[in-house]
């Protein structure tokens, strides 16, 4: 079966899947974490509010085995996102959200200094 007003929806689809990767593999080495209140509010915009901004996050909030693996992952939002540095990180044990629960839930803020 040949459909061709198929082929440009295929060829959209396709070029928004290789964008994704793109976007994943950017590399995060130069996302800086920062301290809450080590920067001054003048200095940066808010790009986004990391794992708290929708109606989703009263359902699922993403999980890590550390503190450490939940900060690469924030990195990694920030360089999809275009911002180059994340502040205001707050990571609690993820048993304090679900019973028997391991690993721990973190959040922050994904900024673009100025």
């Amino acid at each position: 079966m040949n459909v061709p007003c198929l082929r440009p929806l295929i060829a959209a689809a396709l070029l928004a899947s290789c964008a994704g990767a793109a976007a994943q593999s950017y590399p995060t080495d130069h996302v800086r974490l920062y301290e809450a209140g080590e920067i001054s509010p003048d200095s940066y915009t808010v790009v986004k509010r990391l794992w708290t901004g929708t109606w989703r996050s009263a359902f699922f909030l993403p999980s890590f085995p550390d503190a450490a693996a939940a900060i690469e992952a924030m990195k990694q939002e920030a360089a999809g996102a275009g911002a180059n540095a994340v502040t205001n990180v707050v990571c609690i044990p993820d048993a304090t959200l679900r019973p028997r629960a391991s690993g721990v839930y973190c959040h922050g803020v994904l900024i673009k200094m100025n």
